[in-house]
């Protein structure tokens, strides 16, 4: 077998989208259980409606994330020659193609041979547009440097879980030697 025949299966059983909880997702969700522990124990038909709620507020979150995620495009937009160990700016590029508005959408540049620390966030993409912003990264060292793609996350609407999923954009990249003088 050929060792693209095994990145396309495990690309395949991945799945499209990861959850994380947040501190005050994982208080609202004990909160939920404390709720519906309470309502079985005293059968009170006041602690159900609550729970519904609460459980509804946690199905709309999930359905409102996915929204934003779903038909959006990311570019990357690089500089021709980059110095290392000088700032370098890079242009990300998020395109919604739906016709309603993606919100707090978060994007992480993943490179495979350097840390990115720095993240853009896009507060508003509106339907049918695109936004760009520019990150500074200092390459510590000259070469060749591959980007693989970017982490999108999202904790719209409530705040409660961290929805992210990977998209793909290979991109190769050489940085020049330091400038002398």
């Amino acid at each position: 077998m050929s060792q693209g025949f095994w990145q396309r299966v495990e690309r395949a059983l991945r799945p499209p989208r990861r959850l994380k909880f947040t501190r005050q997702g994982k208080i609202f969700v004990l909160v939920t259980i404390g709720v519906g522990i309470a309502a079985i124990n005293t059968a009170n038909n006041l602690l159900f409606l609550v729970l519904g709620f609460m459980l509804g507020i946690i199905v709309i979150s999930g359905i409102l994330s996915e929204a934003v995620l779903r038909r959006i495009e990311i570019r990357r937009r690089l500089p021709t020659l980059p110095w290392s160990g000088e700032p370098c700016p890079i242009e990300i590029t998020v395109r919604n193609l739906k016709a309603i508005p993606s919100y707090c959408i978060e994007v992480q540049d993943l490179c495979a041979n350097f840390v990115i620390t720095r993240r853009c966030f896009f507060l508003k993409v509106s339907g049918r547009k695109s936004q760009s912003t520019t990150y500074h990264c200092v390459f510590p060292r000259r070469g060749a440097y591959r980007f693989t793609g970017f982490k999108v996350i999202t904790r719209f609407p409530f705040s409660l879980f961290a929805k992210s999923c990977f998209f793909e954009a290979p991109d190769d990249f050489v940085v020049a030697p330091r400038r002398v003088g």
